[in-house]
């Protein structure tokens, strides 16, 4: 009597895998496809745009803030800080606070279904991606003329 129940389940079982493609190999071709889609993912987030959510700015803004008064405090002296690269760096740096101050409102005032879900609005996830283009750019241009005035 067993052996006929524990039968039935196997049968079962063949049934249901063939149902859901393990029988024809589908299944491992939905794991790849995963697989390479999370991948793909990771390396995105991690390497490309690791900045895309208003929380990323604010860590990223701070850390641009550390970067440069660091740079400003370490200076030789006042003809250092009053050369005309570091008050474009300066104007360049003020810019792009203000302009993170805005991605961080627009945020605040969009009041849709995505952000109600994601947490955040996709339209200021690709303004937050180029203001991180920019910050790129403004701390290598800090770290490089504090290299040059060494």
């Amino acid at each position: 009597m067993a052996s006929r129940e524990i039968g039935g389940v196997i049968d079962d079982g063949e049934k249901i895998g063939r149902w859901i493609g393990i029988g024809n190999g589908m299944t491992a071709v939905i794991v790849i496809i995963l697989a390479g889609l999370y991948g793909l993912y990771r390396y995105l987030r991690s390497f490309i745009y690791p900045c895309l959510t208003p929380f990323e700015l604010e860590q990223t803004s701070k850390s641009l803030d550390d970067v440069y008064r660091s740079v400003r405090d370490v200076s030789a002296g006042p003809a250092e800080s009053d050369a005309p690269e570091w008050n474009n760096i300066a104007k360049d740096h003020l810019s792009l606070k203000i302009e993170a101050s805005d991605i961080r409102k627009k945020n605040l005032q969009a009041a849709s279904p995505w952000k109600k879900y994601l947490g955040f609005h996709p339209d200021t996830m690709l303004e937050i991606a180029r203001w991180y283009k920019k910050h790129e750019e403004l701390k290598c241009r800090i770290l490089t003329a504090r290299e040059e005035h060494l």
